[in-house]
């Protein structure tokens, strides 16, 4: 072979090979950042399998356009992972009366509805539930999570005004509650619905030495929160969910945690118009 026809091989060769990797590296999908706090069964780094990471799942075996990732954050600093110099893009399994109001609208867009649920005074199961009350006087240690925001002390957050005024014990996860509410340490507890149904399909033996109290703390909604810079928006997130829907998959995925009850998620025309930005 003649060594211009050799170096026109080479040349050809290489063109090729940066070709092929331009076209793969353009097929690689593009990675969100999800962020995701203690939170069961929605997210817990406690948990084998939660909600988030089997709907995530699901969302990347489905589509090959975006690899969603999650992100662990701690509750306090979910507002700032979602800023624009944040480190997240979305936030699913919020509730607006969270602390959100002032970030939707602004750079925070809110997606349709997914669950319903409230929070809850728990104690032991030999206690009497009639014994709970919402009065933020003191007279009753009850124990909750750190950044969390409750109802009977005004959705505030501070750490220092909830233990010293209210007398608030916050714990940074909700088996160390379950465990201090058997141990007696606690006399109450704040859970939310959705992980007692969890714990009462998935872990029956620690379900049976709860009791729900006829207190409710809160009611909420929960859905999907985006910045106005992700790269996904809305509408396309609501695609996704609308063909689980259709499929029947979401419901199936929700079922597996106990959440049949809790799944309020509509792919009607009528949501789409009203989760639409006006």
């Amino acid at each position: 072979m003649k060594l211009s026809t050799w170096c026109i091989c080479l040349l050809v060769v290489a063109l090729s090979s940066g070709l092929s990797s331009r076209v793969n590296a353009s097929d690689e999908p593009t990675h969100v950042a999800v962020a995701a706090y203690e939170f069961p069964p929605y997210y817990s780094s406690r948990l084998e399998r939660h909600v988030l990471g089997a709907l995530l799942d699901a969302v990347n075996q489905r589509q090959q356009t975006f690899y969603f990732e999650i992100i662990e954050v701690r509750p306090p600093h979910r507002y700032q992972a979602l800023e624009p110099e944040g480190c997240c893009q979305l936030i699913f399994f919020e509730a607006e009366q969270w602390g959100w109001s002032s970030y939707i609208g602004t750079h925070v867009e809110k997606g349709p509805k997914l669950t319903e649920g409230a929070d809850i005074h728990v104690l032991r199961a030999e206690e009497d539930t009639s014994e709970v009350s919402n009065d933020a006087d003191g007279a009753a240690r009850v124990g909750g999570i750190v950044g969390y925001h409750y109802d009977f002390v005004d959705y505030q957050s501070d750490v220092a005004v909830l233990e010293q005024e209210h007398n608030l014990y916050l714990a940074d996860s909700h088996v160390t509650l379950i465990n201090m509410l058997s141990r007696g340490r606690l006399h109450s507890i704040l859970l939310n619905t959705e992980l007692l149904a969890m714990l009462e399909l998935h872990d029956p033996d620690v379900a049976k030495t709860l009791k729900a109290g006829k207190t409710v703390d809160q009611t909420y909604a929960t859905h999907v929160l985006v910045a106005d810079d992700a790269v996904v928006n809305v509408d396309w997130l609501r695609g996704q969910l609308d063909e689980m829907w259709e499929d029947g998959s979401l419901a199936e995925l929700f079922a597996s945690f106990g959440l049949e009850n809790h799944l309020v998620y509509d792919p009607s025309p009528a949501n789409v118009q009203a989760a639409s930005p006006q």
